[in-house]
């Protein structure tokens, strides 16, 4: 599912464990509207300045189209210029070798998920208008990265519009073992605003979960035990309470842990959560949500037993028992990033969605203890808040 580049100068090579995309063939300039399809020019993209070289074999390294991006380079130069380049992305892959391992490397790595910004990238020739000569690029508030020969007196290209500070490739021209001829670097064209899932499919159907009633059980919410002590007086009990429970919605993609978890998820389509029938009943459904992440809300439960009078001696022993339902499933969806410049970048994943959801609740009482054969669980602890219980009447 994964892309990247690699050159084959006039066969095609298999690229183990790293397919990205594909090199072209050796040719004059780069033009990042038909090369590799486009590859390395789409919307979202913000493109530094192509500087070196008009020869060699075309490039277009990138992961964005599965939803990485660049946090790191490898690079390779002497005092001739820029001799190799090698790409980390955020899912863990690594580019092909583009160009040759010569000279000194230098091992660049920044966090882009975690705020390290690009907020200036300058890129100079060789001087004799064959390759390029050097890089310097610079994380905001941090380090500033340098390689390459002394530039002089060589025309220097400086990007500071760096669109969201985010790399998302590279793109230019390389002589295989030798050479980078020319460069320029993609960059994500503005911040990301929002993120949305759509076309949201679980592995398992509604209809299969529905059979199989997977993840509801009963708990108890509330038990008591009522007795009335007094001599010559019938009392009247109340059982009544309100209670906010749990209403937890977990989303996680792939690609969760490079984007970071600063922005907020709609999710729309076909989203399986958890309703609740009159009958008590829990009921999946498919039905649209809005989240952030880890989202926990609050569902409103009232358990209403009535009154009902106890003569002296009497006992009673009442329980409100809820259904609590909990779906841990698989999906596939397309993730859609809207950026502030309106623009969308867009890619499909696979993650896993943790939901909680909780019954109306159903009361019982009796003047026997519930024996041990239908004991059932609590509600887990934090999931229930006591909003209201009403008191027992005075004499």
């Amino acid at each position: 599912m994964f892309f990247n580049v690699k050159a084959i100068l006039a066969s095609a090579i298999l690229i183990s464990g790293f397919a990205s995309g594909r090199v072209l063939v050796a040719r004059e300039g780069f033009d990042p509207k038909t090369a590799d399809g486009g590859r390395c020019d789409r919307p979202y993209m913000k493109r530094t300045t192509l500087v070196g070289g008009p020869t060699g074999t075309s490039f277009c390294t990138q992961k964005s189209d599965f939803g990485a991006f660049v946090k790191g380079l490898d690079v390779w130069g002497n005092g001739e210029g820029l001799k190799g380049l090698r790409f980390y992305f955020t899912d863990g892959k690594i580019s092909p070798m583009l160009g040759g391992s010569i000279g000194d490397k230098q091992e660049w790595r920044w966090e882009p998920e975690n705020g390290d910004l690009i907020n200036r990238i300058t890129l100079w020739g060789h001087g004799l208008g064959r390759h390029l000569g050097r890089i310097e690029m610079s994380i905001e508030g941090k380090q500033t990265f340098k390689a390459g020969k002394e530039p002089g007196k060589i025309k220097s290209y400086e990007t500071t519009d760096t669109g969201s500070g985010i790399m998302v490739g590279g793109m230019g021209l390389f002589e295989e073992g030798k050479w980078i001829n020319q460069l320029a670097f993609a960059m994500l064209k503005s911040p990301i605003k929002t993120m949305e899932l759509k076309d949201v499919k679980y592995e398992q159907t509604v209809e299969e979960l529905q059979k199989q009633r997977k993840g509801i059980t009963d708990r108890i919410l509330l038990d008591k035990h009522f007795e009335n002590n007094h001599k010559d007086v019938t009392v009247t009990y109340n059982f009544e309470s309100r209670w906010s429970l749990m209403d937890k919605h977990m989303w996680s993609t792939t690609q969760t842990h490079t984007l970071g978890a600063k922005h907020s998820w709609e999710a729309s389509g076909q989203v399986l959560g958890m309703g609740v029938k009159e009958t008590t009943e829990l009921n999946y459904e498919y039905q649209n949500a809005q989240m952030e992440g880890d989202e926990k809300s609050q569902d409103i439960i009232t358990v209403d037993g009535g009154k009902f009078d106890l003569k002296p001696g009497e006992e009673m022993y009442c329980r409100a028992i809820v259904q609590r339902g909990e779906f841990k499933g698989a999906f596939t969806t397309t993730v859609v990033l809207h950026l502030e410049d309106q623009s969308t970048w867009q890619f499909d994943s696979k993650g896993d969605s943790d939901v909680i959801k909780y019954s109306d609740a159903k009361t019982e009482c009796q003047s026997d203890p519930f024996t041990v054969s239908n004991n059932l669980d609590r509600v887990p602890g934090g999931e229930a808040n006591k909003e209201y219980e009403a008191q027992d009447p005075s004499v």
